[in-house]
């Protein structure tokens, strides 16, 4: 099943790229560096900037891969930067993490497939892994926004002994 997101293309590249990241690879070591280069450029070059509430922001969302694209593909430019340092993929990183941070739920706290709507627990692993991998790499991640999204969290905790989870608050 090819699947029916034709349109996807960051989301599509994010996932063939993690692999690579995961082995070691990168776009200035390894067997695979001219890919992975290829790959980093491509995400780099879908990214439409915007100035979001006086903060300049970085959106990777692609077709119906809305949230879920911009998280694969950010937490791509966030791993490859924290593997490599390379200071022409620190803006690009930091411009995908300022997008996760705008399109934060703001009473909720979680994040879905559109910026700033109620969040459910599907984007928010992938928003998260792409936020810790910023923070763990130096990149700039508010403190604010962790806290937010501990309070989604909570929110679909269906059991503090149980350790279980629904997908969006009153979804149990």
């Amino acid at each position: 099943d090819p699947g029916r997101l034709s349109d996807c293309k960051t989301g599509a590249t994010a996932m063939a790229l993690l692999p690579f990241l995961g082995a070691g690879q990168t776009h200035k070591e390894g067997k695979y560096k001219a890919n992975v280069n290829a790959g980093l450029y491509f995400l780099t070059s879908q990214m439409k900037v915007q100035n979001r509430n006086g903060l300049q922001a970085g959106d990777l969302a692609q077709g119906g891969g809305s949230m879920y694209s911009h998280g694969l593909a950010a937490i791509v430019l966030t791993e490859a930067y924290a593997m490599t340092h390379d200071k022409g993929l620190m803006g690009p990183a930091q411009l995908s993490i300022n997008h996760i941070v705008y399109a934060q739920d703001k009473v909720g706290g979680g994040w879905r497939y559109a910026p700033r709507t109620p969040g459910d627990t599907s984007v928010v692993g992938w928003q998260l892994m792409a936020l810790r991998g910023a923070k763990m790499g130096g990149l700039n991640v508010p403190e604010k926004t962790f806290q937010q999204s501990d309070r989604f969290l909570t929110s679909v905790q269906e059991s503090k002994a149980q350790g279980r989870f629904s997908y969006m608050p009153q979804s149990q």
